[in-house]
């Protein structure tokens, strides 16, 4: 598993992706300087979401891990609000 940003620079500052070893999962951090709720969603490349759900931000660092071991190798785009980043699952 490998994350691209779209937009280098400005998704890196926001959002910052760990592919694990086992290529199963892979971890996303997320800094935030206040409280709110965010879409964070996964597509395919034709653009067919994979999951989307809300979720409550906490100030400061918010982590969350996924599954990818369902998935069958290629590219799609992980969104997290307005972040966009391509995962690459090889």
């Amino acid at each position: 598993v490998t994350s691209v940003p779209d937009t280098p620079g400005q998704i890196e500052k926001a959002l910052h992706s760990v592919a694990k070893p086992s290529d199963k999962y892979f971890e996303i951090s997320y800094r935030s300087s206040e409280r709110g709720e965010v879409v964070r969603s996964l597509s395919d490349i034709s653009g067919r979401i994979i999951f989307s759900e809300q979720y409550d931000l906490n100030i400061g660092e918010n982590n969350f891990s996924y599954d990818v071991s369902h998935l069958q190798k290629g590219v799609y785009i992980l969104s997290f609000g307005e972040h966009r980043s391509k995962i690459i699952i090889d």
